[in-house]
């Protein structure tokens, strides 16, 4: 006797199933990979800016620092950033090579800006 109902079985119901799951669950981490990202990419942006901020206020101090290193703290928003300036004389006597790392609490570097600072107005 042939069976007149027609629709799907229950393992072919269990297959479809499995598949959706493994296909939400790849969304899903491509979901939280694509958060990560942007959120080290903010990170990134804003570090870059108290580096830029931090050697702009340095050249507008009109007088040629002395070599070494300092650490002065460069918040952006919510994140507490730290720029760490090195300045290095460079051949020139009215010049100086500036180098700023900006570092997390953790101490990680985000980002590092190179420039220089001329004594000359």
């Amino acid at each position: 006797m042939k069976s007149t109902e027609s629709g799907f079985t229950l393992i072919e119901v269990l297959v479809a199933l499995t598949i959706l799951a493994v296909a939400l669950g790849a969304a899903l981490r491509g979901v939280g990979l694509l958060t990560n990202n942007n959120h080290a990419l903010r990170l990134k942006s804003l570090a870059y800016l108290s580096a830029e901020n931090t050697l702009i206020e340095w050249r507008l101090q009109q007088t040629l620092p002395s070599p070494g290193v300092t650490t002065v703290p460069c918040a952006q928003g919510r994140h507490a950033l730290r720029c760490e300036v090195r300045i290095r004389s460079s051949q020139n006597a009215n010049i100086r090579q500036a180098q700023i790392a900006v570092r997390t609490e953790q101490g990680n570097t985000v980002v590092q800006l190179d420039g220089f600072i001329s004594g000359m107005p």
